[in-house]
């Protein structure tokens, strides 16, 4: 320990003399080993002096034995500290003997006169030195008691005179009065060594708050309960890209969303007034409000917790972070979950739909067939073959539909390119759909582009999409309605449009239809048959042939579909079919024909005309 500059005792020494109970926690074990070596040295310091002073002074008097003996007194309470490790015991010791040899000498060198009293003052320091308040009291009242004695025996008649009287010696009075001046220096050197060790303690545990602060990702703020803010760390310019100054007292308040306002002050306000945790989600404003209008917001999670408080409403410290990804990722979720239960709406809604499809053509041919057996009827025998028949073309039909959608579902559909003319493929199409539509009394009318490109596509596939887009427009289009075909190309692309004057489409219906299982209208209430594979069959070819598939519709006002084809196909991972698959393709697809050639009914007096522009 240094006492002003010098080391007489390094303090590795002293912490051997520290009892076993005390070392297993440093700032007991400091307190201690100071204790030691403050009492061992001034100690050592008089027994060295004692020789020196008998040797030089002659004989030795009661006031110079009661100084020598108050001198050499802290050896003992050194060795019962370290052997004890009771500090207490040590501290009161040292203030009992402090105050008995003050009051001892004040009484001989004048009583309530001397100038020794004021010595007293030294206790306090000593008790603050090495204790803490409770100390500092029991030095008080050592000091009290000290000087109460001294009045006693001066104000008692008749004490005093009946007290031996000191031999007064200048020089040795001197050397009291040196001596406590020494020693209430070293206690006052010690303090202040004491309290600038705390102190640096303080700094590096602030040094480190403040590091863990400036370097943490997440905002630590602090606020009163009515939702100010008192302090906010540098990770504003990261979280908010703003300083922590422009979020003092209402500035991160005016950045959060107006809906989310009330959330933040609740949190702080439960936080303070029930002396809890608490944690809320909000919008803030990122970069200069001014800037940006208050319209960058971005999601953040606050979590409070009070600060604690001697009474009234205490601050909250909060520490934000950013959750807008995981918000995106929940919106995702959210959204996810939404459209799978849509999807299985659909596919439920499907089911019942298409098992009307399969029942209606299996009983017309179950009791046909039965009629057929049991020989009623014999005359329309042709006639009940012929309706079994179609009811079984329309069967492959529909299985024909929902293998292509399942095919292109799973990325097998292979497309089978050639060149060839758009308008060959649009008019044979209408030709085939020319007894639909009479029997609709719908008009058909084709509106071809002049110079039209040929393009490079799945010939097939291209009739199937026009089978299907015709034959919806049919079906939704009443009497005497009216649907147009239409080319238009560019250098790149072509696109047909089917357009007619139908009941349309409902914006709800609208971005449901093209996806596999759905239908518009889906409801128990619709007034036409079908699966709803139409328009999926037709999304799904025409986005193999790397094009787009677009709807226009406004209920009670018709539809609009566009199909747009790559003139030339850059689309990659398509490859010819094979010989086989040719074969059963060219199959399904004269099946069809056929079942759409057999199904042709008079028109029975309607108009009906199709024109070639």
């Amino acid at each position: 320990m240094r006492i002003f500059g010098l080391r007489p005792v390094s303090s590795e020494i002293a912490m051997r003399w520290v009892h076993a109970s005390a070392r297993s926690r440093p700032e007991t074990a400091r307190r201690h080993a100071s204790f030691i070596l403050s009492h061992l040295s001034s100690g050592a310091l008089a027994l060295i002096v004692l020789p020196l002073w008998l040797a030089f002074s002659g004989p030795t008097t009661l006031l110079e034995a009661s100084i020598f003996a108050w001198l050499i007194a802290p050896i003992a309470l050194a060795f019962i500290v370290s052997r004890t490790g009771k500090i207490d015991i040590g501290i009161i010791g040292s203030l009992i003997a402090t105050s008995g040899f003050i009051s001892w000498f004040s009484i001989l060198t004048g009583g309530l006169e001397s100038i020794a009293l004021f010595w007293f003052c030294i206790l306090p320091l000593e008790a603050a030195l090495f204790g803490g308040p409770r100390a500092i009291v029991a030095g008080l009242l050592a000091a009290i008691v000290g000087f109460l004695a001294v009045a006693i025996v001066a104000l008692v008649p008749g004490l005093m005179a009946s007290l031996p009287n000191a031999d007064f010696n200048f020089p040795a009075y001197h050397l009291s009065v040196l001596a406590a001046l020494v020693y209430g220096a070293v206690l006052a050197h010690r303090i202040e060594k004491r309290r600038l060790r705390h102190a640096a303690k303080i700094r590096a545990r602030d040094g480190q708050f403040k590091l863990l602060s400036d370097h943490s990702t997440d905002l630590i703020t602090r606020h009163t309960p009515d939702g100010e803010t008192v302090f906010a760390s540098p990770a504003s310019a990261r979280l908010l890209q703003s300083s922590p100054d422009s979020l003092r007292n209402k500035g991160l308040y005016d950045r959060i969303h107006i809906a989310d306002r009330v959330a933040f002050l609740k949190a702080l306000s439960d936080a303070s007034a029930r002396n809890c945790e608490t944690n809320c989600e909000f919008r803030v404003a990122r970069g200069e409000i001014a800037a940006n209008g208050g319209k960058d917001y971005f999601w953040v999670e606050m979590r409070c917790r009070p600060v604690p408080s001697e009474g009234g409403s205490a601050d909250v410290v909060a520490v934000t972070r950013d959750i807008s990804t995981s918000k995106a990722h929940e919106n995702e979720i959210m959204m996810a979950r939404a459209l799978a239960e849509a999807s299985n709406e659909a596919k439920s809604k499907f089911l019942a739909n298409v098992t009307h499809e399969l029942r209606t053509p299996l009983n017309a041919i179950i009791g046909f067939s039965d009629l057929i057996r049991t020989d009623v009827a014999p005359e329309r025998k042709n006639e009940h073959a012929d309706l079994i028949n179609d009811a079984g073309r329309h069967l492959l039909q529909l299985v024909n539909d929902l293998l292509d959608v399942s095919k292109i579902e799973a990325g097998k559909y292979e497309l089978m390119l050639q060149p060839f003319q758009v308008d060959d493929c649009i008019s044979s199409t209408l030709s085939m759909l020319d007894g639909q539509a009479d029997a609709a009394d719908v008009f058909l009318q084709y509106l071809p582009e002049d110079d039209q490109p040929e393009i490079e596509a799945d010939y097939r596939a291209t009739r199937q999409i026009l089978i299907n887009l015709i034959s919806n427009a049919i079906k939704f289009t009443g009497a005497g309605g009216t649907i147009s075909v239409s080319v238009k190309s560019t250098s790149q692309h072509l696109t047909i449009s089917v357009a007619d004057t139908g009941v349309g489409i409902a914006a709800d219906d609208l971005a449901r239809l093209g996806t596999p299982f759905t239908q518009g209208s889906n409801g128990h209430d619709r007034q036409h048959n079908g699966t709803g594979l139409g328009l999926s069959l037709v999304k799904g070819l025409t986005e193999l042939h790397g094009g787009s598939f677009k709807l226009e519709s406004k209920l009670g006002h018709g539809t609009k579909a566009h199909v747009t084809l790559p003139i030339r196909h850059t689309k990659p991972g398509i490859v010819p079919a094979n010989t086989q698959s040719n074969l059963v393709v060219l199959g399904r697809e004269q099946a069809r024909d056929d079942s759409v050639a057999n199904t042709r009914k008079p028109s029975q007096g309607t108009t009906h005309a199709r024109k070639s522009a």
